[in-house]
């Protein structure tokens, strides 16, 4: 028994350190690119320049719904989970670009073709930087900017929130921060290196929020939505019959969320 009391330091200390030097691998498992070295035919390449160095996006502009000349239109940034790369996304926003709303679908940096690594301050610096990019263009009404984020992809536009004004966020199967999810691994919050305080960053937010769940996910547990929607007692939190990864956003509830709080093609 003595012998394992003074073992117990020795065990944590290794854990802790290899959790320190691997989270990251852990946190970011990029998959790697497709075969394709050009973006679907609807789709505009675009290379966002931020001080990492170039990120990969993909803009996606809105389907032409009415005759006449298109006045600025609504647009969405999309920040995806840990384990997707833009490439396979494209075709999931049909029904948001049918809907008259242009899609950026936003790289992390060291995902697919992109250089770089990927870390908290490098994603919240990709996305600013795509956030610009939106604003800049004169297709795009700049008051009508949504950020949307799944899983991880939620963290990250939480960065975002503190950085630029956006007119609505989405957040779909995320968590409250990753400080939070480590607690059930027996990791303590000083060693969590990209922290993705989502909840934190709600609380600097004022505008319209809908929260997106599946009611079997078993990697982000549905409680992480729900106190995120305790947190921000305004938001609309919409429960799904689905897991983590065979959950499509529900684009009816999201048009129409959005189009009650004046976000919409004119």
């Amino acid at each position: 028994m003595l012998t394992l009391l003074l073992l117990l330091p020795v065990i944590a200390l290794g854990y802790w350190m290899a959790i320190w030097f691997t989270q990251r691998n852990l946190l970011y498992p990029a998959p790697p690119a497709s075969s394709a070295t050009r973006p679907p035919r609807a789709a505009e390449l675009i290379w966002l320049e931020a001080s990492d160095g170039p990120t990969e996006a993909w803009l996606l502009p809105a389907s032409p719904i009415a005759d006449g000349t298109p006045a600025p239109g609504p647009a969405v940034i999309f920040a995806h989970g840990n384990g997707e790369v833009i490439d396979y996304l494209a075709d999931g926003f049909e029904p948001l670009r049918a809907a008259g709303f242009a899609v950026l679908l936003v790289e992390y940096p060291g995902y697919g073709r992109s250089p770089g690594r990927p870390t908290e301050a490098s994603i919240r610096r990709t996305l600013v930087t795509g956030f610009d990019y939106l604003a800049s263009s004169p297709e795009i009404d700049a008051r009508q900017i949504v950020a949307f984020g799944r899983s991880l992809g939620g963290g990250a536009v939480g960065t975002l929130l503190g950085q630029r004004a956006v007119a609505a966020v989405i957040l779909q199967s995320t968590f409250r921060s990753v400080v939070h999810m480590s607690r059930r691994f027996l990791i303590p919050s000083f060693l969590v290196r990209d922290r993705f305080d989502t909840i934190g960053a709600l609380r600097q937010y004022r505008g319209p929020l809908l929260l997106i769940h599946g009611d079997r996910d078993d990697i982000v547990p549905l409680s992480e939505s729900k106190g995120l929607h305790t947190a921000y007692p305004n938001s609309e939190l919409l429960i799904l019959p689905c897991g983590h990864n065979d959950c499509p956003p529900s684009w009816p509830a999201i048009v129409t969320f959005l189009g009650q709080h004046g976000i919409a093609p004119r």
